[in-house]
Formats: structure tokens, sequence, C-alpha cells
């Protein structure tokens, strides 16, 4: 076979390797990203939780808060 041959497959058969190689990287990329949507997912649902509890508890401050300035207005018209 001549040189220019074995040196063509040399150069093929480095290009197979480095596709083989990108497609595994490729492929654990892929893996990790829906790790991640997962991940963010869960995420987001436990802020939204997070929010609607303290949104809760603020608003169970703001009526205790009112109740205790109306105590006060009625004991200052005493």
């Amino acid at each position: 076979m001549s040189d220019s041959m074995k040196l063509l497959e040399e150069k093929i058969g480095k290009a197979i390797e480095l596709v083989d190689k990108l497609s595994a990287e490729n492929d654990s990329f892929i893996r990790e990203n829906e790790q991640l949507k997962a991940e963010l997912s869960k995420l987001r649902i436990e802020m939204s939780e997070i929010e609607d509890r303290d949104i809760k508890k603020s608003e169970k401050v703001k009526t205790k808060l009112n109740s205790i300035l109306i105590k006060l207005e009625n004991m200052e018209q005493l």
C-alpha cells in the first residue's frame, strides 16, 4: 500500500476516533443537561412554595399589626 493511502487511513481513523469521542461527550452533556433541568424544576417548585409561605406569614403579620393599631387608636380615644 502506498504511503499516501496509509496516511489517509490514519487520518480517517483519527477522524473516527474524534467523532466517537465527541459523540460520547455530547451524550454526557445531554444527560447532565437533563439532570440540571430536573433540578431546576424542583428548585422552582420549592421557591414557589417558599414564596407562598412568606406571603401567608406577611399577611398574618399585617393582620396582627392592624389589630394592634386599632387597639392603640381605641386606647387613645379613651
